[in-house]
This record gives C-alpha cells, sequence and structure tokens, in this order.
C-alpha cells in the first residue's frame, strides 16, 4: 500500500473511532472513579493484613494506568479543529503545565527534562499543554525496560512558516519513526506512560488542529526527535 493510500486509510480508521471513544472514555472515567473512592474507604477502614493492602496498592496501579487511558481517548477525540480555540500563547507556560501533571513519574523514573528559548505561538493552550505530556511520556514509556535514565531536551526557533518546536531525547528508539503517526503504529515502550498507546497519533491530531505540521526522526546515537510547527504568535 502506498504512503497516500496509507495515510488515507489511517483518517477513516480515525473518524470511526471518535464517536465511539469519547462515549467510552467518559464511561470508564465514571467507574474508575467509583473504584478509586471504594479502594480508599477499604485502606482506610477495612483493617487489612499486609497481603490486603499490598492488592489494594496494585488496584490502585491498575486504576491509575486505566485512567491515563481515558485520558488519552479524551485528548484524542478532542483533538480536532471544530474543538480548537486559537490564541496567543506560550510554549513555556504549557510545558510547565505538562512537567506539573507529569511530575511524580517523572521524578520516579528520573527523566531529565531541560528547555531553552521557545516563542510564543497562535494555539489552544489546553491543547498545546497536552501537546507535550504526550511527547513527554514517549522517552518515559521508551525507557521503561531500560536502566539508562533518559534526557530530553526542548528548543524552539522561528522560520518562515512559524515556530518550530523540537522535542529530542536518548532513550531507546523505534524503527521505523516516521510511522508512529498511524493510527494502527505500535506504542513506543512499555509500562504506565504508554497509556492507550496513541501519544504521538494525539500530538499529531493536536498539531494539525492547530494548523500545524509533525515530523519525527531518529536521533543520533539513540533516541527520537519530534519536530511540530505552528503558527507564529508575531504573524
Amino acid at each position: 500500500m502506498s504512503s497516500l493510500g496509507a495515510a488515507r486509510v489511517s483518517a477513516r480508521w480515525e473518524d470511526a473511532i471518535d464517536a465511539p471513544a469519547s462515549v467510552l472514555a467518559h464511561q470508564l472515567g465514571e467507574n474508575v472513579a467509583l473504584l478509586a473512592g471504594y479502594t480508599a474507604v477499604l485502606r482506610e477502614t477495612a483493617g487489612l493484613e499486609p497481603a490486603g493492602r499490598d492488592a489494594i496498592g496494585m488496584i490502585e496501579v491498575v486504576a491509575s494506568r486505566v485512567r491515563r487511558c481515558t485520558e488519552d481517548l479524551l485528548d484524542f477525540t478532542s483533538a480536532s479543529s471544530a474543538q480548537t480555540n486559537p490564541v496567543r500563547a506560550d510554549p513555556a507556560v504549557a510545558l510547565q503545565q505538562a512537567l506539573a501533571a507529569l511530575r511524580d513519574g517523572l521524578d520516579r523514573w528520573e527523566v531529565s527534562v531541560e528547555a531553552g528559548p521557545l516563542p510564543e505561538v497562535t494555539a489552544d493552550t489546553h491543547q498545546l499543554a497536552r501537546l507535550f505530556v504526550h511527547l513527554l511520556r514517549g522517552p518515559a514509556a521508551a525507557a521503561w525496560t531500560s536502566e539508562a535514565i533518559p534526557n530530553v531536551w526542548i528548543d524552539g526557533r522561528r522560520t518562515a512558516s512559524g515556530v518550530e518546536i523540537t522535542v529530542t531525547d536518548d532513550a531507546p528508539a523505534p524503527p521505523n519513526p516516521d510511522r508512529l503517526f498511524d493510527a494502527r503504529s505500535r506504542p513506543r515502550g512499555r509500562g504506565p506512560f504508554v497509556g492507550a498507546g496513541l501519544g504521538l497519533l494525539i500530538c499529531r491530531r493536536i498539531v494539525e488542529a492547530n494548523g500545524g505540521q509533525i515530523a519525527a526522526e531518529a536521533a543520533q546515537p539513540d533516541g527520537l526527535a519530534v519536530s511540530f510547527t505552528l503558527p507564529s504568535a508575531e504573524g
């Protein structure tokens, strides 16, 4: 199948699952919230033995993973031009919001994130923060089975077509990085950061909904570099 044909198949697949994915995400979210509430009550009032407390802890871990999958499905369905409100946005602020959302996990796996100056763009502020969330989860998931501590570098520059921001990491790189944005591609990495395995597909939908483009290539000597371009706030 040609790349154009594959892109058309991917687009049809995305359109087909948009509505059911949204319904499923809301139903999952409600049930995960109930599960979290019940496990909290058990932990505080049931007087469990150590084995019971360990079991509750595992339930909470699983609930956290399902919650992340639910958030991914909601991001996937909301990342469309119809739900985008582009305004003047500071990528540095969006990055800090993403880091705050991921802080516990990034600290636990000692992911190092360094960012240079990032020019302002025109984009939906919530979607921009979620974009960074998914870009940062990628190297954490890729390093799940590795003993190496992943490092992430983020820098931006103005170009003739807008603002280009590149997120580069040194975590184990997947083969064929250009296929990571396809709806049927396998997720990068393993572990709790993978979520629903839609991370870079969500990134592509967010960037395109905000009038930009995104691409990925292997970094040297190892890792992945994801670059996206968004309209500049300077016009």
